[in-house]
């Protein structure tokens, strides 16, 4: 037995430091020691712009790493981030992070149960403005541990907080803020008390007594330190309020509210996922929040993906992988110079001559698949006799590189669809000639390059599955891209790679590159995950997996078509305002489980000039269906299409809808068997 295969004696060093890919599974510690800021001036602060008055809403997807950024700026954090004292880092990042997660709330409890809606409406955001204003105690308290509060000090601050609220006994709590803390929380006891009897006795009205007038606790604790507490006089008391899409629509509304109403000293940062964003409204009828007004919206991911960003985010995730596998031992400590070559050599890749060699290895030069199709295909549709088609697959022969036949085929294909002469054609390139996009013959060899730029990666695609393999999905800057926005994603990605090479008795990240079969095993488990977890609940999220499922099925046909119609093909565009009301509806839900990606500012229709909406398939499916990572084209969908794909109602047309696609795309190309008569106008490379 390999001795250095993954065994129980050697658990601690095989530890997968990608095990853990999401931030609330993370304690405080570890959130600060796997803490990557984003590589520009200023990091996430200057980004999200943290100090500032204006309330923020980040929206992304699942997994583009929203938890870990607001939890590095929660109080708890803050603490363990300074050198010397907290109240020293709290002052020095100019704001005191009040972090709450809105799914530790089980806000179902207050829906329902025989009460109204306006019942619910006043007893949740009573709860809230109690369980908030114990979070700013909280964090309060962990920063204030460094520096004892004054006796004089903290009986201000208590007595003007228990102004707020309808003790029993005032003078109790008046001079204490741990009194102060712990009629809160009776307080929160019972109404959870009353809440969750409700559940058992529906018939009954709920009844308790609210102890304080709307928000004021949300917004007074916060006043009353920073009045009395002369170090945070100048801090800003950041809500940090996580998951706000475990909120129903008149959840958020609460939120909304304190976003509109809020104080000076006080502001927000909510997190929500691109599905979960239910509602702008407030709490007051007609009043709903606005965009750049009275809250600033950042839309993460796109952040990420956008052409400016794309850059930075390939470096901020080279950072995250580093600084994972330097807490695990598995690196030095890492150093940004020369960062992304380190951690390219970590795994096995792939060259042009890989999928050559496997072909070449299996298949002798005249049988191999390609050359058998075009055989078939001219004896079959193109009524060619046995020498006509032995001149054309000679010419396109070349022993020492299946690659170059392909193009060579392909060559031979879009002349058949443009109804040349092939032997004329075969003749051209037998004489090193073909012709070019200017209806003039040009050297074979420059537009080989120029078919091999464009079309490189789809033609060994087609070698691979001639091999019966999936294409070669390989090295970290594959992985980089294919993760779209969405760190954990590549997180997760890296943590499929790492067992299955520990599994097959590899060391990764210790020595030797991790094979390509084990990176190969770790994607498509990736790409199954995500499809899974990318889910909407109920009949939506079924009907949503069966379009995004069609569509890939049309993308992989398409791409393994003989005459691919666009290279790397993983995009569409379409006029949404043609297409029926469920496909648009099916389409939005795909784009907000962010498994289809809109391309900002569409893509221009060829007639009209007008600019039409433009989605990608998210790029970690790729595998999923063999397409490319790397985009570059895009096909422009009619409405007909449009609905057959998304539109459950029209689903039953998709393989009709296809079927007429890849009639253009694969011999005879919509000819007649003896339609051998050339046409004018020449081979283009787009086609």
């Amino acid at each position: 037995m390999n001795k250095d295969r993954f065994d129980t004696k050697n658990v601690a060093e095989w530890m997968n430091p990608f095990a853990v890919t999401k931030a609330v599974d993370f304690t405080d510690k570890e959130i600060k020691a796997n803490w990557v800021d984003w590589p520009q001036h200023g990091g996430f602060a200057t980004w999200l712009n943290v100090k500032s008055p204006t309330p923020r809403i980040i929206v992304g997807g699942k997994g583009t790493g929203r938890t870990h950024l607001m939890r590095h700026f929660s109080a708890p954090v803050q603490a363990i981030r300074s050198d010397t004292v907290p109240l020293d880092q709290v002052v020095d990042d100019g704001i005191l992070g009040i972090y709450v997660l809105c799914s530790g709330l089980n806000s179902s409890r207050f829906r329902g149960r025989g009460q109204n809606d306006e019942t619910w409406e006043a007893v949740f955001s009573h709860y809230m403005d109690v369980w908030l204003a114990q979070a700013a105690l909280d964090a309060f308290s962990t920063i204030a541990t460094s520096d004892p509060l004054a006796r004089d000090v903290e009986a201000s601050i208590a007595a003007e907080i228990a102004g707020y609220i309808d003790f029993d006994d005032r003078r109790k709590v008046s001079h204490s803020l741990d009194a102060i803390q712990d009629e809160l929380f009776a307080i929160q006891r019972e109404m959870d008390r009353v809440i969750n009897d409700a559940a058992l006795t529906p018939e009954r009205p709920i009844h308790f007594t609210l102890t304080s007038n709307p928000a004021e606790l949300v917004f007074g604790v916060p006043e009353a330190i920073r009045k009395h507490y002369q170090p945070l006089e100048n801090v800003l008391f950041l809500y940090l309020i996580d998951e706000l899409e475990n909120f129903a629509e008149s959840q958020q509304r609460y939120v909304n509210s304190l976003i509109r109403e809020k104080r000076p000293g006080t502001s927000f940062m909510v997190g929500v996922r691109t599905y979960g964003l239910r509602t702008y409204a407030t709490l007051t009828p007609g009043e709903e929040n606005r965009r750049g007004s009275e809250f600033d919206e950042i839309r993460q991911d796109r952040k990420y993906t956008s052409r400016r960003g794309r850059r930075r985010y390939a470096d901020f995730c080279d950072r995250v992988v580093a600084r994972r596998l330097t807490e695990h031992g598995l690196m030095d400590e890492f150093r940004v110079t020369r960062l992304k070559g380190q951690l390219d050599a970590f795994f096995e890749t792939a060259g042009r001559d890989h999928v050559e060699r496997l072909v070449s290895e299996r298949f002798a030069p005249d049988e191999r698949p390609h050359l058998l199709q075009l055989r078939q295909d001219l004896g079959r549709h193109w009524a060619a006799t046995t020498d006509e088609v032995d001149q054309i697959v000679g010419a396109v022969a070349v022993e020492s590189s299946p690659l170059l036949e392909k193009v060579n085929i392909l060559f031979v294909y879009r002349a058949w669809r443009r109804g040349r002469d092939l032997t004329a054609e075969a003749g051209d390139i037998a004489r090193g000639r073909v012709m070019g996009s200017r209806r003039r013959t040009v050297n074979l060899a420059d537009y080989q390059k120029t078919v091999l730029e464009y079309y490189g990666s789809d033609l060994q695609a087609q070698l691979y599955r001639d091999l019966g393999r999936s294409p070669v999905y390989a090295g970290m800057r594959e992985f980089i891209a294919m993760s779209h926005g969405l760190p954990r994603n590549l997180l997760v990605t890296l943590k499929n790679i790492y067992r299955w090479a520990a599994f097959s008795g590899e060391r990764p990240f210790r020595s030797g590159k991790i094979s390509l079969e084990a990176q190969r095993l770790g994607v498509l488990e990736a790409a199954e995950w995500f499809f899974r977890d990318a889910k909407p609940m109920g009949t939506d999220g079924d009907n949503v997996h069966d379009a995004i499922g069609r569509l890939g099925d049309m993308f992989r046909m398409l791409r393994f078509s003989t005459k691919p119609v666009e290279s790397s093909l993983a995009s569409f565009s379409a006029d949404l305002t043609s297409c029926s009301r469920r496909a648009r509806a099916i389409i939005e839900l795909a784009e907000q489980w962010a498994l289809l990606v809109r391309v900002d500012g569409g893509q221009k229709e060829r007639n009209s000039g007008l600019a039409e909406a433009k989605f990608e398939l998210n790029r970690l499916l790729s595998p999923r269906w063999d397409l490319p990572t790397a985009r570059r084209g895009a096909i422009r969908l009619s409405a007909i299409e449009v609905n057959a794909i998304f539109d459950p109602e029209h689903a039953i047309d998709f393989s009709q809808v296809v079927d007429v696609r890849l009639r253009r795309m694969n011999p005879p190309f919509g000819r007649g068997r003896r339609d051998r008569g050339p046409v004018q106008g020449a081979l283009k490379i787009a086609e």
